[in-house]
């Protein structure tokens, strides 16, 4: 089983995330970039949660991204975002665009 790589605790209707992978200067691979995603569709579907803090561990918040292509799964991920069509132009849908 692989390290968790982003950690979150609730409290008092906060939410902190912390970046915890030192090691790589908290850059994440994959994996790590899924944890971070479902702490943030947990953070948008739970109404009880009032802020949220993103934080890290050590001396870096974030370096970016760590693909190794030759490590399984990863050649196909990498393949699978250059793949995909950029979506076209139109209204924004956005929260936060002036209730429009």
């Amino acid at each position: 089983m692989e390290k968790q790589q982003v950690r979150m605790k609730i409290e008092n209707a906060v939410m902190r995330i912390t970046i915890d992978h030192p090691e790589t200067k908290n850059g994440l691979d994959w994996m790590g970039l899924e944890q971070l995603a479902d702490c943030y569709q947990r953070l948008i579907d739970d109404e009880s949660i009032r802020v949220g803090v993103v934080t890290a561990a050590g001396d870096y918040f974030y370096t970016g991204g760590r693909f190794d292509p030759k490590a399984p799964g990863e050649q196909t991920a990498a393949t699978m975002s250059s793949a995909r069509t950029p979506p076209t132009a139109g209204p924004s849908s956005a929260r936060g665009a002036g209730g429009r």
